[in-house]
């Protein structure tokens, strides 16, 4: 086994997002003494808006970054019920919209750093440059004022562990499409989008309809002339078919396959033949990929095709556990799995609990990947849960001695999604169930009352 030793550690944590939060509150719980280092002037991580978008709208080696993904008009894609961390209730005290602003999530989160005393241990507006292992153990973390213009300036600190905590929504991934360079439009990606009014009277294509593609794609058609999506698959199945009607607000959304070129007359060629002509502009909505630009690339991880590897439980490099990547996992409910992450590292760190040796480690995170691999699981989507993320959950409570998020949040999670797939323009609208009416139901299927919320007696 690995084992640590037993005590309270010095800790950083890299961001102060929603992941970030939960590690500082879960180690201090262990023991820990915790820095939290934090590039913007709030918490929150990609939860705080910024009307600011990079110089170049495809964030191809931008000069200016810009950390967050929001645009103005986001609302959640879950409950925020579901949403909640599993002792703090994401309440109609916040808001009454069951799927609310991304403000309010801030609020959310900044309430919830109040409420465990966080902030006095958040370092604001500073950037992690450096995390570099010590020769006699430890990590030296080297951070500099991030604020634009004049020269930085930088600290090193020393500290025993690191948690990784710097989100996944923020490096724009754009697939390579041939012949790009003829179409004649703008291109954006979606982490560039703020609002529809540059797409005025516009023919405008969507590639990718994932969340953020069908949530812009209806925002998009209330002004614009025309929307073409474009993807491999959707949330209906008889979608993307040619000849299949428009729909939208407007019906105006028209989706078809993939694009399979640019031809030399700006034209875009799709897979089956159909052709899209005369379009405007083309938004991807292609999603992110994950970026640690403080770390040497092939050190502790490598990262390739968006798998990162070699990490036990998709969390603790095998050959150096004393650093955790907390929020790695895509396609979840994020909130109350970072605090499980979170409470695995805090014990592990502080010796509670120990992990399979090093070699251990790397015979499950091989069989892991192989196994994906049979499945026929593209390697880049090895980090992607999807219903996989309740026994995994349920894996690191048992681990922890916790017990294990109670059965409503699934429900609801599941209903949620259902209702998404129904009807993606309007499903946040759409009637559903109380949370008592969930936590009633989930009582009926175990048998037993669960307390919605840890804490809180049942």
């Amino acid at each position: 086994a690995t084992c640590i030793a037993q005590g309270g550690k010095r800790v950083a944590v890299v961001g102060a997002g929603a992941a970030g939060l939960a590690a500082a509150k879960e180690m201090l719980k262990q023991g820990h003494e915790v820095t939290v280092i934090e590039q913007a002037a709030e918490v929150g991580g990609v939860w705080c808006y910024d009307d600011a978008v990079e110089d170049d709208p495809l964030s191809n080696g931008s000069k200016r970054r810009v950390h967050s993904s929001m645009y103005r008009s986001l609302r959640t894609n879950l409950p925020r019920e579901v949403m909640s961390y599993s002792d703090f209730p994401f309440d109609e005290s916040f808001s009454p919209l069951r799927y609310p602003p991304h403000t309010v999530v801030r609020d959310y989160l900044a309430a919830y750093a109040e409420a465990n005393s966080l902030l006095d241990l958040v370092s604001l507006g500073r950037r992690v440059a450096s995390v570099e292992p010590q020769g006699g153990g430890g990590w030296a973390v080297k951070h500099c004022s991030s604020a634009e213009g004049g020269e930085e300036a930088c600290t090193t600190e020393e500290f025993d562990a690191v948690a990784v905590c710097n989100g996944h929504y923020s490096t724009s991934f754009v697939p390579e499409i041939p012949g790009m360079a003829h179409f004649r439009g703008g291109l954006m990606h979606s982490h560039n989008y703020r609002t529809p009014a540059p797409f005025d009277g516009k023919k405008v294509v969507i590639v990718g309809a994932s969340n953020s593609g069908e949530d812009l794609a209806q925002e998009v058609s209330k002004v614009a002339s025309e929307v073409v999506m474009t993807a491999r698959a959707y949330l209906r199945p008889e979608w993307g078919r040619s000849g299949s009607p428009p729909t939208g607000p407007r019906d105006n959304i028209y989706r078809w396959r993939p694009i399979r070129l640019v031809r030399e007359d700006g034209a875009l060629e799709l897979e089956g033949g159909d052709v899209v002509e005369g379009a405007d502009h083309i938004i991807f909505c292609t999603g992110y990929k994950y970026a640690f630009p403080f770390l040497e690339e092939g050190r502790e991880v490598a990262v390739d095709d968006n798998m990162i590897t070699p990490l036990y439980q998709h969390m603790f490099p095998a050959s150096n556990p004393t650093m955790a990547f907390i929020g790695l996992p895509a396609k979840i409910v994020p909130f109350p799995q970072f605090e499980l992450q979170s409470r695995l590292a805090a014990m592990v760190w502080s010796g509670k609990v120990s992990l399979p040796s090093p070699e251990e480690m790397a015979h499950e995170i091989e069989s892991e990947i192989a196994a994906k691999k049979r499945a026929g699981v593209p390697q880049k989507y090895f980090h992607v849960q999807g219903g996989g993320q309740f026994p995994y959950n349920d894996m690191l409570s048992k681990i922890t001695g916790s017990k294990p998020l109670p059965l409503w949040r699934r429900l609801m999670y599941e209903d949620s999604g259902r209702h998404k797939r129904e009807r993606p323009w309007d499903y946040r609208d759409a009637p559903l169930g109380t949370l008592d009416e969930y936590v009633e139901k989930a009582a009926r299927i175990t048998g037993s009352d669960q307390p919605a919320f840890a804490g809180e007696t049942g």
